[in-house]
């Protein structure tokens, strides 16, 4: 971002991005717990060899896949990180499918720690499938991340950590992570819930009370700020939030996608199983007026609204 050009989370308000419909469309999360630097991509971070290829592996062969790096920079463990091992633990979610869930592995020599051998030699196929594996730790309750990524790009670096220390001082702060980029710097700060695989844009400190104790409740807030389900393509990312929007149940099950039936050039009929039955969605695509960047210091390119409205059918 140079001194005279404004910042893209800036323009995009200013432009009338909506948020509905731009969640990063995967379903498979790897977050490694990475207590060093952060490059701009993840991968380029100082990790150990091995464990950078197996994670490149995993990335290549697993569809819609992510990898994340998390920290508690605060954390006696982070600050000791600089003389012992920069990544401590891996985590996998699946947020999508009939079930979700997190599974934790400890990494490192000795007891259960997982070395770069046997990381390598995980059967990942078979963990997807059921979720199980004799090393995995079940995490019981929402990992909450806040993208504090100012190396990727200065929205997110400076939104995102008042978030998340405000989200770490609440009761349920120990949930909480700093994360790499989500995707979406002009939406900062974003934030991610998982196994749900839900994701806000535009939070500020004053939402991370809420955030926090609806999602322990299995409930989806501040529907005015959720920019979709990671699990659903962007059409229904943005016909799943309208519906949250107007009068749906706030339980994160309470709205099942069934189907997207195609209407003809950018228009849409997207179906959802809700607990009063079937509803449907009209969505349409619509450029808007102005162009907006996708991030600091990038050229403005042309920006796209899902307009939604109630279906038939």
């Amino acid at each position: 971002m140079s001194l005279h050009s404004p910042a893209c989370s800036e323009v995009s308000l200013a432009v009338g991005e909506p948020l509905p419909g731009t969640a990063a469309y995967n379903d498979v999360f790897f977050l490694l717990e990475h207590c060093r630097p952060w490059a701009p991509k993840p991968l380029d971070s100082d990790l150990a060899p091995g464990l950078r290829a197996t994670l490149a592996r995993w990335l290549d062969r697993t569809p819609r896949s992510r990898l994340q790096l998390i920290r508690r920079p605060e954390t006696p463990r982070a600050r000791a990180a600089t003389g012992g091992a920069a990544s401590t633990a891996l985590y996998v979610a699946s947020t999508g499918g009939a079930t979700r869930w997190v599974r934790r592995f400890a990494l490192g020599e000795g007891g259960r720690g997982l070395d770069e051998a046997a990381l390598d030699r995980l059967d990942l196929d078979a963990l997807l499938e059921t979720g199980e594996h004799p090393r995995a730790e079940p995490v019981d309750h929402p990992l909450h991340l806040v993208c504090v990524h100012g190396r990727r790009d200065q929205c997110c670096g400076r939104h995102g950590p008042k978030v998340y220390e405000t989200a770490r001082a609440h009761a349920l702060g120990g949930r909480v992570w700093q994360t790499t980029h989500l995707g979406g710097h002009r939406f900062a700060a974003v934030t991610l819930t998982l196994p749900d695989g839900l994701c806000w844009g535009r939070m500020r400190a004053e939402h991370a009370a809420h955030w926090l104790e609806a999602t322990a409740r299995a409930e989806v807030p501040l529907v005015d700020h959720l920019r979709g389900r990671c699990a659903l393509d962007p059409v229904a990312q943005a016909a799943e939030v309208w519906l949250r929007a107007n009068g749906s149940p706030l339980g994160v099950d309470d709205v099942r996608w069934t189907a997207t039936e195609p209407l003809g050039a950018d228009r849409w009929s997207v179906h959802f199983e809700t607990p009063d039955g079937a509803r449907a969605v009209a969505v349409q695509r619509r450029a808007l007026s102005e162009p907006r960047p996708k991030g600091c210091g990038e050229e403005p390119k042309p920006a796209w609204a899902l307009d939604c409205a109630r279906g038939s059918g």
